[in-house]
């Protein structure tokens, strides 16, 4: 693992776009959601992508629409918009990489959502399929009853699960619930 590859990993964990860029804007690797975005394949039972010469240096200065080197680069985190999504791009050099020519290219896809799976919501707060199910529901903006006439219940019903869902997570509000799932989202 070369050095800033970990780094891309964590990044990864958090669901955000990461690539690693040398001070002559040479891209070296990216994680498996930079992969996705430049529509590239990670090798199976691997989690890096190692860009060939200059391949990923033509792919993110065709998204980006700027140079790649790091002196061209703005200091400021800057929006992109690319096709029906924006992207919020931040390089950065972290410090303490043994490189000092190593930079991190953030790329942050501000129409996306993160959200944790049904069943990590299980296994931490011992809801129940119905409340799980419910509970992300309302984290990806439905109302009450919207998601009891999704389900197939009574907004009664769904009143009862979302009480039990409060007691369960410690939240009280649905806004609160919801700021709650979209910060345990990283946990898958």
């Amino acid at each position: 693992m070369i050095a800033g590859e970990a780094l891309l990993l964590v990044l990864q964990r958090f669901g955000y776009c990461a690539f690693l860029i040398t001070k002559t804007g040479l891209v070296i690797a990216g994680n498996a959601v930079a992969a996705l975005l430049l529509k590239r394949e990670v090798a199976q039972g691997e989690e890096i992508y190692r860009f060939r010469s200059n391949e990923g240096d033509a792919l993110l200065r065709q998204l980006l629409g700027v140079s790649i080197k790091p002196d061209a680069i703005p200091k400021k985190p800057w929006v992109i918009q690319s096709g029906t999504r924006r992207l919020l791009c931040s390089l950065e050099q972290p410090a303490g990489m043994r490189e000092e020519s190593s930079y991190v290219l953030l790329l942050v896809d501000l129409e996306e959502r993160l959200q944790p799976k049904a069943a990590t919501l299980q296994q931490l707060f011992s809801l129940t399929n119905a409340e799980s199910k419910l509970a992300l529901q309302l984290a990806r903006g439905g109302t009450l009853e919207e998601c009891a006439e999704e389900n197939g219940t009574s907004v009664n019903t769904a009143r009862v699960q979302l009480r039990s869902i409060f007691a369960k997570t410690g939240t009280a509000r649905q806004s609160d619930l919801v700021a709650f799932l979209n910060r345990i989202a990283m946990l898958g």
